[in-house]
Formats: C-alpha cells, sequence, structure tokens
C-alpha cells in the first residue's frame, strides 16, 4: 500500500508532447466569434461614412412667384436650380485619404482577430494546465483511497492506530477539495471559451502541451513579427499616414468652390432662360484647418514613435520573462524527487519512518510536482503571447 502512494507521484507525465490541439480550437473561433464579426460590420458602416465625406453637395432648387400691384403689372416668376462642387483637386485628395484612413480602419479587424486568437491560446493552455494537475491529484486521491480502505484493515488487525488512518483521511479530503477547485476554474475557463466561440459548444480535453516552434529562441525574429504585423501599430502608421493626406486635403479645400446652374425668369407674355455660375471663396471657413491638420500629424507621428518604443520593451520583457521561467524549469530535478520518494519509502519499511513522516515528506515532493505545473503553465502562456501573430 505504500508503493501506491509513491506511484501516484510517479506516473504523471510532465513531459510528453502531443499534436497541436489549440490550433483546432483557434480556427472554430475564428468563424463563430460575434466580436469579429460586429467589428466586420462596424468597419463597413465607417468606410461608407469616409466615403459619403467625397460626395457632392445636394442640388439646389429654388422657385419664385411675384404679383404685381397695381394688378395690370401683371406676375413675375423665377425657377433656379443650381449644383455647388469643389474644386477638382479637393475630391482628389480626399479620395487619397479616403483610401489611406481605410487601410487604417481594416487594421480594427486585425486586431480583433489577433486578440482573440491570443484570449483563445491563452485560455487553451489554462485549461490544458488544469487538465494536468486534474490527472495528478485524480491519481492521488484514487490511491489514498486504496490506503485508507487497507488501513482501515490494519488497523483492525492491530497494525496500525486511528492516528495514521486519521492523517490518510485529511490528505484525502485536501486533494478533494483541490479537485473541486480546478474543477470549477476549467470549468470557468471552458465557458469563457465557448463565449469566445459566439457560444456555440465545443470541448477541449488536451492534458499535454503542443511542441512549441523553434522561432521562441530567435528574439530577433520575434521582434520582427511585432514590428511587422502588430495591427494596433500598423493601425497607427497608416493614420499618420493618413494625417499626411488630411494636410493636403486641407490645403485643397482653401481652393474656391463653384456654382453653376439654369435660371427661367417668366412675365407677361414674356420669358428669359439663362446659365447660373458663381465662385465662393473660403476666406473664413478653412481658416487654421491646415494648421490643425498638420498638427494632428505631427501629434500621430509621435504617438506611433511612442507606440513602437513600447512593443519593443514589451517584447523584451516577455522574452526575458520567458527565458527566466526556462531556466526555473530546467531547475526542477524530478528525477531527485522520484529518487528522494524511494528512499522515503524504505525508511519506512525498515521503521526508521512513521507513516505520518511518510506522509509528511510525500507531501512536499508533491507539492513541488504542483508547483512544477504551475510554472511551466505560466512558461507556455508567456511563449503563446510571444507568438501571437503565428497562431
Amino acid at each position: 500500500m505504500k508503493r501506491e502512494i509513491v506511484a501516484c507521484l510517479l506516473a504523471f507525465p510532465l513531459c510528453a508532447m502531443a499534436q497541436n490541439p489549440i490550433t483546432d480550437v483557434i480556427r472554430q473561433v475564428e468563424q463563430n466569434n460575434l466580436l469579429l464579426q460586429s467589428t466586420g460590420y462596424a468597419v463597413k458602416a465607417q468606410k461608407a461614412e469616409l466615403a459619403a465625406e467625397n460626395n457632392l453637395p445636394d442640388p439646389e432648387m429654388e422657385y419664385v412667384q411675384q404679383w404685381g400691384s397695381p394688378a395690370g403689372v401683371g406676375k413675375e416668376a423665377e425657377f433656379t436650380v443650381t449644383q455647388e462642387f469643389d474644386f477638382p483637386t479637393a475630391y482628389w485628395q480626399r479620395n487619397r485619404y479616403k483610401r489611406q484612413q481605410s487601410k487604417a480602419l481594416d487594421r480594427d479587424v486585425e486586431q480583433a482577430l489577433q486578440d482573440v486568437k491570443l484570449q483563445t491560446a491563452q485560455l487553451c493552455v489554462e485549461m490544458i494546465g488544469l487538465n494536468r494537475s486534474a490527472v495528478l491529484l485524480n491519481q492521488v486521491a484514487e490511491n489514498l483511497r486504496k490506503y485508507a480502505q487497507r488501513m482501515e484493515v490494519a488497523l483492525k488487525e492491530g497494525d496500525a492506530t486511528v492516528l495514521d488512518l486519521n492523517s490518510v483521511k485529511m490528505n484525502l479530503m485536501g486533494i478533494a477539495a483541490e479537485l473541486e477547485d480546478n474543477h470549477a476554474a476549467y470549468q470557468t475557463a471552458l465557458q469563457s471559451l465557448i463565449a469566445l466561440n459566439g457560444g456555440h459548444a465545443l470541448e477541449f480535453t488536451a492534458s499535454e502541451y503542443p511542441e512549441l516552434p523553434t522561432v521562441l529562441q530567435d528574439m530577433n525574429a520575434l521582434a520582427d513579427d511585432f514590428r511587422q504585423h502588430d495591427a494596433n501599430v500598423l493601425r497607427m502608421s497608416d493614420e499618420a499616414a493618413a494625417t499626411g493626406r488630411l494636410v493636403k486635403v486641407r490645403q485643397a479645400e482653401g481652393l474656391p468652390k463653384m456654382h453653376v446652374g439654369y435660371q427661367r425668369n417668366t412675365a407677361t407674355g414674356e420669358s428669359l432662360n439663362g446659365v447660373v455660375a458663381g465662385l465662393t471663396i473660403p476666406l473664413f471657413s478653412n481658416r487654421h484647418r491646415v494648421k490643425s491638420a498638420r498638427a494632428e500629424q505631427t501629434s500621430r507621428n509621435l504617438q506611433l514613435q511612442d507606440m513602437q518604443l513600447q512593443m519593443q520593451s514589451e517584447v523584451m520583457a516577455l522574452y526575458n520573462n520567458k527565458e527566466k521561467l526556462g531556466k526555473v524549469l530546467a531547475g526542477y530535478d524530478m528525477s531527485l524527487i522520484d529518487k528522494h520518494i524511494v528512499l522515503l519509502e524504505k525508511a519506512l519499511e525498515l521503521g526508521e519512518f512513521t507513516i505520518l513522516d511518510f506522509l509528511t515528506e510525500a507531501n512536499q515532493a508533491l507539492d513541488v510536482r504542483k508547483e512544477f505545473l504551475k510554472v511551466e503553465q505560466e512558461y507556455q502562456q508567456t511563449c503563446y503571447q510571444l507568438l501571437r501573430y503565428r497562431l
């Protein structure tokens, strides 16, 4: 019965690798996530609104009817229809601005997709960690239950004490409480994953982490991923370029506006037809708008530089944390723990250890394994943050 407790500590596979189950979940979420769908429609609406800014103004129509006094003067009527439009350069510049701003809006979809993918991967890693812990705890609980049953038999035969039996039962109660906490955490993570999947049910029972790519050892390659694919930074870059176009738009809007149209005048027995043409000189309406656009361009460029620096700092922090956690994991000598438990078992058989002492030492070894699993999960989550643009 002592060997069964040892077996429960040795049987848990800590280093086994499996095929990547996370990618399949990410693909499902990509298809079903409601936020991604909502963001897509929001971007379409914003693009339509942006395109509407370059529309021609509505044509104007005016009709005037006049009566003379005295009545012999007769009647007169005037009908006018005009269309106003900006100088052609303004439409061209606004169209270029629209294209650049549309690129920036597309980044919203990319950003939402990147965020959802990372959230999904992080939840999957958390659930794998919980499943690994559950496997270990279930094995311990199963062996403690068998141990308790045999201890009851030994107690009747006088080979054990009530204190020994109670110690085993208290250990079992502690493991049962940990399993309940583990199950609750798993269900919470699963519900979050289902929410990301648009409410569609899915299962995720993996208990082994997928093999990580070797690119994690290349700091420069990871930094390039962030620089080339971070949608938030790319959006700011596109917006900075768009504000450059906006300066040209504001300059073009300082050119005269024109309006042309048709006019008809009628009076008793006669009528006149003619063309209406005129200019609107924006002496006041466009005042300070070029200066405002240039200030906004400078602001966007400074924001872009700040975001790039923050991004570089984030990559370095994540990479350094990954390296630190990797060293911590490498420092865990599981074979030493296994050998230690074997020695404890021999000491117990020789009567050098009581069962209470053995359980205390075995629990310490179990705590080390649980701490290892905790660090392992944190390491995996950090790695997926670094790999967010390769998911």
